[in-house]
């Protein structure tokens, strides 16, 4: 590459202008920092802002800071493989509902038929204790007053069993009616059944009077048994109208679907009993020793006392069916209707009766300690049945309601 002096001269001028243009550019003056704010404030940031910029003034809100988060949940310990964790603990529900806390006519029938089964079942238990408690006070007493008692009992049940088709025609009608719908019925035939029950009681009572000494001495009963036999049915028989009475009050509140109000009176009952017995049998200060009578007056008393509840309970309203006066003015019409449904339980029970009654007359040819054992092994298989029979009773009020109601 030649060099000439003309490009030499020229690289010359170059570089000295570019050196003259660098010594001249000012050095810009350094502005010290300003202190920072302790706190930024945006309201006055903002309100200088907008004073240099020409802008009308905007007030902005107060910083709201969102809330803390919520603390994080710690998870249940772990339980073993084979240990079932623990509920939570909630309040324990009675087994017993009343009528009103059962649906019959939709969704299932299983539990609303055990709740009402389950009551019945109990009453029908509890009626057993009245014969229990008479067998296990009166057998203390002796045993020709116990073998006395062992006569006595089937032909009380025998004549019980006679009048029983009121009350289980009560029942059916009043679970009839009030399917139905109608409620006024269903009063009607419950006040029907409680006098028809009262006079049915009437008539057996008249002829148990002048049939029950020729039956004992059918049955081979010695004169001393004879006439301890005779003393406590007198007592009885006269009060038989309240024995009915209580079992039609417990027979028609079933049939309604309400099992648990006789449940308590009946409960109150026993109790009642429980306390009368031994203190009639034996005797406690001021009061005598009544022996096998004073057996027959506790069991009248404390079934007094449930009938008079129960009778009170139906005419005062506070229970269904309820029972005006006008309902126990006796109609000869409805007489047939109790008569066609009533006729064949009467039938029907008596015919268990006349069996238990039968075989007194083999039993009772021999001595009173027989007859008094075999009393005792009578009574204790009874509570083993006669829950099979509140349970074929339960269901008569549910079954009509979805009849008439579907």
């Amino acid at each position: 590459v030649s060099v000439t002096p003309e490009t030499c001269a020229m690289v010359v001028s170059a570089t000295v202008s570019t050196a003259a243009t660098t010594t001249e550019t000012p050095t810009p003056a350094v502005v010290p920092k300003a202190a920072a704010p302790a706190r930024l404030n945006h309201t006055a940031s903002f309100a200088a802002v907008t004073e240099t910029s020409g802008l009308p003034p905007r007030v902005l809100p107060p910083l709201s800071l969102p809330p803390p988060p919520p603390p994080p949940s710690v998870p249940p310990p772990a339980t073993a493989r084979h240990k079932r964790p623990t509920a939570a603990v909630g309040p324990v529900r009675s087994p017993f509902r009343s009528r009103d806390e059962l649906e019959f006519t939709s969704g299932s029938v299983g539990w609303p038929l055990y709740h009402l089964a389950l009551p019945v079942v109990v009453t029908t238990l509890l009626q057993t204790v009245y014969n229990l408690t008479d067998t296990f006070w009166v057998g203390r007493y002796g045993s020709p007053e116990l073998a006395a008692l062992t006569f006595s009992f089937p032909l009380v049940f025998l004549f019980v069993a006679l009048g029983s088709g009121v009350s289980t025609a009560g029942r059916v009608l009043v679970a009839q009616y009030e399917g139905a719908g109608q409620g006024s019925r269903a009063s009607f035939a419950a006040g029907q059944a409680l006098v028809f029950s009262a006079l049915a009681a009437l008539v057996v009572a008249a002829i148990g009077i002048v049939g029950i000494a020729p039956l004992f001495r059918a049955m081979g009963a010695a004169p001393g048994t004879r006439d301890l036999a005779l003393g406590y049915m007198q007592y009885i028989l006269a009060g038989l109208p309240l024995l009915f009475l209580a079992y039609t009050f417990s027979a028609l509140l079933q049939g309604y679907g309400d099992a648990l109000t006789p449940l308590l009176v009946v409960l109150g009952s026993v109790l009642l009993n429980l306390v009368l017995d031994p203190l009639l049998i034996f005797g406690v200060g001021p009061v005598p020793r009544l022996g096998l009578e004073g057996a027959a007056i506790a069991t009248l008393g404390s079934r007094g006392v449930a009938a008079v509840a129960g009778v009170g309970l139906l005419l005062s309203g506070r229970v269904e069916p309820s029972v005006r006066l006008g309902d126990l003015r006796p109609e000869p019409s409805f007489l047939g209707t109790v008569a066609r449904v009533g006729v064949p339980a009467s039938l029907e029970t008596a015919a268990i009766a006349v069996s238990v009654t039968a075989s007194l007359f083999i039993v009772g040819r021999f001595d009173a300690p027989v007859v008094a054992g075999f009393g005792i092994g009578e009574r204790v298989p009874s509570p083993m049945f006669l829950p099979a029979v509140g349970v074929s009773a339960s269901p008569i009020g549910p079954t009509f309601e979805r009849v008439y109601r579907f």
